[in-house]
């Protein structure tokens, strides 16, 4: 399999996106653009998080790029409260999870958090660069009541998470 075949995952969190109106994201861990580049399009607001220089990152237009660890993101942030928060940083348990939980400070009350790499194909895959070990933060979040998630079945893996009782509700979404 290619690569290619393991990039589903952006659709999903664009359609989300779309759901929002003047929907505000933010990605931990851009890597080199690709991801943040397919889900701008449907956000009003943008912010990449990565330690790259930002010569090696492809940012779209209009957005905002902090060259930076994210628990230092985090400390700093002054844009608006997102509605999507997709985190792929650091792809060890530890890191993942204090991204998951500044996620949920910074987000917006009826805000989605994605997590990346959240479904090993197998055990191998689980301890390589390309999952790490944040299947088990998905794992632990789906025990959480106050919380409701769902894992994508697919490799590389995806999860939404949001406060349980949190619904998108009126004034949220776009207008038809």
């Amino acid at each position: 399999m290619s690569l290619d075949e393991f990039r589903w995952y952006p659709r999903i969190i664009a359609a989300t996106c779309r759901f929002y109106s003047n929907c505000v994201y933010v990605e931990i861990g851009t890597g080199r653009g690709i991801t943040i580049k397919e889900i701008a399009p449907a956000c009003a607001e943008v912010h990449g998080v990565d330690v790259r220089p930002p010569s090696e990152v492809d940012m779209p237009d209009g957005a905002r790029y902090w060259q930076m660890p994210s628990d230092d993101f985090f400390r700093t942030y002054d844009g608006s409260p997102p509605h999507v928060l997709f985190v792929d940083g650091d792809h060890s348990y530890k890191q993942a999870k204090r991204d998951f939980e500044n996620a949920l400070e910074l987000l917006r009350g009826a805000g989605i958090v994605f997590l990346h790499d959240t479904w090993p194909r197998d055990e191998q895959d689980a301890t390589t660069e390309f999952s790490g070990t944040v299947w088990r933060l998905a794992d632990e979040i789906a025990a959480t009541p106050a919380l409701e998630s769902f894992t994508w079945p697919a490799f590389p893996g995806l999860t939404a998470v949001r406060r349980r009782g949190e619904g998108m509700g009126r004034g949220h979404l776009r207008e038809s």
